[in-house]
């Protein structure tokens, strides 16, 4: 497969490109399910009575996404047509195992008369991330959902306008041409906004001097000279009693002695090949803003790792893979 710089080299034009976004697999599997013990409500007027009782007795932190009542239309067979029958949520298969087991446990939290014909049913097994989560999972039991707008879009290609994908294909190809230029496989380019901080081609002169370990030190070089953007300073996660730490101020804001920021806030990546892990990690400390790579290797970003995505990471790092309009797909 032709690497970008000899796609460039070639006259073939990266300046339209297609995004593909590398997500989490939590975003992309099908939502979990678990089993529940269920039951109608005898009378409505006594859900608040039952609820209390339930949630004091089985409160459920595992399954907090999942609403404790249901309304739901009688069934098919059922004799006459009459009004939704409302059915609550007990407790989990592992409270209760057998019927038995769960009509004592209604009994020991004297919920035991207000509900009626107690059986298992299946439930999401966690939050849903996705409007298709949400769909499926709506599909089992009323669930909250709270919806990550920039997910939706990714799944949904609408991320970026035309307008920014030629803007995309145009750094990229930017990218490609210095690394032509340089007779490598690799060049990085680092943007700030419409500003073009970095450029690095040049082969490392040692094994950790990778390209984006230097741009992340030229833009921090700038910024010190007081040449960047002051104003974007992260802020560091951290709790209400937690002291700040050295170099923050009182607000968890990191400093330096002259108050010029020197973090790459906002500021988007662009290069050829996917990076690696050190470099990566590098990226993710100096709160990148979006990554964008052509060729998928054995990176930190690609399905093997995805470590922007890691729950304990404090920062989202947009990241996407381009490939040509022409269908080429440079990896």
């Amino acid at each position: 497969m032709a690497s970008a710089a000899e796609v460039y080299a070639a006259n073939r034009p990266l300046t339209t490109v297609t995004t593909v976004p590398v997500l989490a697999d939590r975003f992309t599997t099908p939502l979990a399910t678990a089993e529940v013990w269920i039951a109608n409500v005898v009378q409505p007027r006594d859900t608040n009575t039952l609820l209390k009782a339930l949630h004091r007795a089985h409160p459920l932190p595992a399954l907090g996404h999942c609403k404790r009542v249901s309304r739901r239309k009688p069934e098919p067979d059922a004799p006459a047509a009459g009004p939704p029958i409302l059915c609550v949520l007990l407790f989990d298969r592992v409270a209760a195992a057998t019927s038995d087991e769960a009509a004592a446990l209604l009994v020991e939290c004297e919920c035991h008369e207000m509900v009626r014909s107690p059986r298992v049913a299946t439930v999401p097994a966690a939050a849903p991330l996705t409007r298709a989560h949400f769909d499926a999972a709506s599909a089992l039991w009323p669930v909250l959902f709270h919806e990550d707008k920039r997910i939706t879009q990714a799944l949904d290609d609408a991320l970026f306008t035309d307008a920014e994908r030629a803007t995309i294909g145009g750094h990229l190809e930017q990218a490609a041409a210095a690394a032509a230029a340089a007779g490598t496989h690799n060049a990085a380019v680092l943007v700030d906004g419409t500003t073009v901080i970095a450029t690095e081609a040049t082969p490392p002169r040692h094994p950790l001097d990778h390209l984006a370990m230097r741009v992340i030190d030229v833009s921090a070089k700038r910024q010190l000279a007081g040449g960047g953007n002051s104003a974007k300073r992260a802020r560091v996660h951290q709790s209400a009693d937690q002291a700040p730490l050295d170099g923050q101020d009182s607000r968890g804001e990191i400093t330096t002695t002259d108050g010029a920021g020197y973090l790459c806030s906002d500021m988007d990546l662009f290069v050829l090949h996917e990076p690696c892990v050190m470099c990566s990690m590098a990226l993710l400390h100096s709160r990148i803003g979006r990554v964008f790579y052509c060729e998928s290797g054995n990176g930190c970003l690609c399905a093997a790792r995805r470590g922007h995505m890691w729950r304990e990471m404090w920062t989202f790092v947009c990241v996407g893979q381009a490939v040509t309009a022409c269908g080429l797909a440079l990896q």
